[in-house]
């Protein structure tokens, strides 16, 4: 609907200078007014039509798969509102908040928008577009084009940014400036959106494989135990409980060490941290219940390290040992 009426209508003066308000130059004069009027009303008409359609996504948010068809939709409204030569989207990373690049369209601008757009990061420009909340408007190196910046935010935070490429003899209206601004505040909108949706998905997997650890942690044999970087239980299972003959209640928070058997130093405090590259420990153990039971075992331990690479705890299994168990190998297990 590129129109721009703000810009390009005529001027309607006065009566014409030759003719006064009478006779024919009256006449030109109202059909003037007329034409104005009715050009005027149909830019309105236009204007408030296109405004109205800028909030509807043509997909639901909560189905995409990516984020791109909301940069599809996004770029026919803009082609539709004012002819850029280019469509350019930065999104901002997640993990470390920089603006990383994520498309131009066409594709064989890509190269022109990125070189232009590292000019303006450092010339200073680009952070100023951040802050404004607005359209800016610059002018290329090459004197030739111009680009509006605008940055997609919301009220929470700054989800990109948005190039546009024009070519420098066109004009775009105040009108059509914050027609933009609505365009663009709904496509921040919608990546945000789109990005929490990611974030529910994600937080329900894991909670389905919350579900199936807790039923097999509960349901196992043997007795577990899930032990924090130093050692103490935050977690068992009831098989683990009969085993020690105590309630899970009673259990975490203790050093899973207190309920082995043998020398003082053995029931240390201090849980060995396993380094990245270490295999499970594994071997024969006596169990010490709270009731002073004593049971032979097979204890396994299986390290957890986090994002990070850093030891955060352990899950370990026992296995009552009965007489003559023994492995493929002839050795007791």
């Amino acid at each position: 609907m590129w129109t721009d009426k703000s810009t390009t209508s005529q001027h309607i003066s006065s009566p014409d200078r030759d003719g006064g308000y009478g006779g024919n130059s009256s006449t030109r004069y109202l059909e003037k007014r007329l034409r104005y009027f009715e050009e005027s009303s149909r830019f309105i008409l236009d204007t408030l039509e296109l405004a109205t359609s800028l909030g509807d996504c043509r997909e639901s948010v909560n189905q995409l798969k990516s984020v791109f068809p909301i940069l599809d939709d996004a770029e026919a409204k803009l082609a539709a509102l004012i002819p850029f030569e280019a469509f350019t989207f930065y999104l901002v990373n997640e993990e470390n908040n920089d603006f990383e690049h994520v498309r131009t369209q066409p594709v064989e601008m890509t190269r022109y928008a990125k070189d232009e757009t590292e000019f303006l990061i450092d010339s200073g420009v680009f952070a100023w577009a951040v802050r404004e909340k607005r359209p800016v408007v610059v002018t290329s190196r090459s004197k030739d084009r111009r680009f509006v910046l605008h940055v997609l935010s919301t009220r929470s935070r700054t989800r990109g940014m948005f190039v546009g490429t024009i070519a420098d003899t066109r004009r775009i209206s105040d009108i059509h400036l914050s027609l933009l601004s609505l365009l663009l505040l709904t496509t921040a909108n919608a990546v945000e959106s789109f990005y929490l949706y990611g974030m529910f998905r994600g937080k329900d997997r894991e909670i389905e494989a919350m579900k199936g650890y807790r039923l097999l942690f509960e349901s196992a044999f043997e007795g577990m135990e899930i032990l924090d970087a130093r050692g103490r239980i935050v977690d068992c299972n009831e098989a683990m409980c009969d085993m020690l003959e105590s309630e899970r209640a009673h259990l975490i928070g203790r050093f899973a060490s207190h309920f082995l058997s043998g020398k003082e130093e053995d029931r240390s405090d201090d849980h060995d941290v396993f380094t990245e590259k270490e295999t499970p420990r594994e071997g024969e153990a006596e169990l010490v219940s709270a009731r002073g039971t004593v049971r032979r075992v097979y204890r396994r331990e299986m390290p957890l390290f986090g994002e990070d690479r850093s030891f955060e705890g352990s899950v370990v299994s026992y296995r009552h040992i009965t007489a003559g168990d023994t492995d493929d190998t002839g050795t007791r297990t």
